[in-house]
């Protein structure tokens, strides 16, 4: 059977087994897969790949079933039976649904596995015991590799070490993973990789997915802002005949039925003073701008902007809605005006810019030494602009 996975376990009579199911400690063991056989991805991907196409073929297991219930999502699990005591488990109520995928595998013998299960940026840990399976044990745990989504139906619990848990009656394959994850101890820290492999960045990385929820509050935040202040959201064209409202170099593309280049806007200006013109006298657009011009880590082809016109107002209406937009934003969404940023070096500095790239980002008086605050609190200090006609 080429999906045999050999479990590292204890030796020892049935004692030493009952004494591992009663304890729940640190298991000793990590479980040896299949993944340990090939150093090379490529070749676990074609050896996954296969094993998957035969559960296909023979539906035992069927590695993409059509629906699995979920009761609850693993923060929410963790919200419901936080309260759980050490060595205390629910095993007489009801049994409870729940998903994630597989980040670690480790053993404590043959018939006691624990699988770290992440989703949602949380994670709990699966005790999976032979003598609570509703199914052949070492067969269906053959199955999983980390990486894998799986769904649980069992009882929660906490184990004597304190760890939060799900023991499983049922456990099933609800999407394999085809490609080798990162072990833990290897990580994921290449920043060129991470920012083209953002799905595996967001797995591998937990603080990863914090920026992406902190983003969407930022445009939910803004378009609230706006709309509290009597703006209308607009959408204007992406594609112009003329490349206008900034100064840059714009993407060129074709319009078959007119048979003509036309381009890819570079900001929405024109169009938004148009509405204004027509009586619109607040609009605004949150959306995509395309520019041809260079690229480097923190700048993009395409990016989203927010541009916003009003009527009957001048530079310092401007300055205070500024003011009051980046003090109640940051608030809101950190709740306090104060955030800590950590400083990048610039071409310039070299030398420094070496050194942090190849410290560990756990190294705390490195990050403490180059961490500023930045006071959000209005009033913003102002400098007057000299202007040369």
């Amino acid at each position: 059977n080429t999906t045999t996975q050999l479990i590292a376990g204890i030796s020892g009579g049935e004692k030493k087994q009952r004494d591992n199911n009663e304890n729940f400690e640190k298991p000793l063991t990590k479980i040896k897969t299949t993944s340990n056989k090939f150093p090379n991805s490529s070749q676990y991907f074609e050896y996954r790949s296969k094993i998957i196409n035969e559960y296909r073929l023979t539906q035992k297991p069927n590695p993409y079933p059509h629906k699995f219930h979920v009761d609850y999502s693993i923060p929410a699990f963790i919200e419901k039976f936080n309260y759980l005591k050490s060595d205390q488990s629910l095993l007489n109520d009801e049994l409870i649904s729940i998903a994630g995928r597989i980040h670690n595998q480790r053993s404590s013998g043959s018939k006691l596995i624990f699988y770290d299960l992440q989703g949602e940026g949380e994670s709990i840990q699966i005790v999976a015991r032979a003598q609570d399976a509703e199914y052949d044990f070492t067969k269906v745990h053959e199955i999983f590799h980390r990486g894998d989504v799986v769904g649980v139906k069992g009882y929660p619990g906490r184990t004597k070490s304190g760890q939060l848990s799900i023991y499983p009656k049922e456990i099933i394959l609800l999407s394999p993973c085809l490609h080798q994850l990162p072990t833990p101890q290897q990580g994921f820290k290449d920043q060129e990789s991470r920012y083209r492999q953002r799905y595996l960045d967001l797995i591998m990385n937990k603080d990863v997915r914090e920026k992406f929820i902190i983003r969407t509050k930022i445009i939910n935040y803004i378009r609230k802002f706006l709309n509290n202040l009597g703006f209308l959201e607009v959408e204007t064209p992406m594609m112009t005949f003329i490349a206008s409202g900034a100064t840059a170099k714009p993407f060129v593309t074709h319009l078959a039925d007119f048979k003509r280049d036309i381009f890819m806007r570079i900001a929405p200006e024109l169009y938004l003073k148009q509405l204004v013109i027509g009586g619109l006298d607040r609009v605004y657009e949150i959306g995509r701008q395309f520019r041809n011009e260079s690229i480097d880590m923190t700048h993009n082809p395409e990016f989203t902007s927010c541009e916003f016109y009003m009527t009957y107002n001048d530079v310092y209406d401007l300055m205070n809605i500024t003011e009051n937009l980046l003090s109640d934003m940051v608030k809101e969404i950190i709740g306090k005006p104060i955030i800590k940023y950590q400083r990048n070096y610039n071409n310039n500095n070299n030398n420094k810019r070496e050194e942090s790239d190849n410290r560990d980002n756990d190294d705390k008086d490195f990050n403490d030494e180059n961490e500023i605050e930045i006071d959000f609190t209005p009033p913003f200090k102002r400098f007057d602009q000299p202007i040369n006609f």
